[in-house]
């Protein structure tokens, strides 16, 4: 990866996180599928994504990102720490093992 894939990329490597705190990070009472009005609830939906991608079948990453209420694009974490606006094509979808949902408040 190059620098600017670094300032991109909204994917993080096991190495870079490590997967138990991730997971310890994810509240006890997270759904693992979404909860589907959370909208008209008013809520914010926080999501974790563990996958593996096909090509680095060795390489499993997560994703972490949030929505609010009536927003047109996610909010996804860096491995820096910023968050940024991405669309993110749904091909990834394929790729998840485990994924948690959260709601709080907007």
């Amino acid at each position: 990866m190059n620098n600017n894939d670094y300032k991109t990329n909204i994917f993080i490597k096991y190495d870079q996180l490590n997967y138990d705190k991730v997971k310890d990070s994810i509240p006890a009472d997270a759904l693992t599928a979404p909860l589907p009005n959370w909208v008209s609830l008013n809520k914010i939906e926080w999501r974790w994504r563990f996958m593996v991608l096909p090509d680095k079948p060795n390489n499993k990453i997560v994703e972490i990102s949030k929505m609010t209420p009536y927003s047109i694009n996610r909010e996804y974490v860096k491995p820096n720490g910023e968050w940024v606006f991405r669309k993110i094509s749904s091909v990834y979808d394929e790729y998840v093992i485990e994924e948690y949902f959260y709601y709080t408040d907007f």
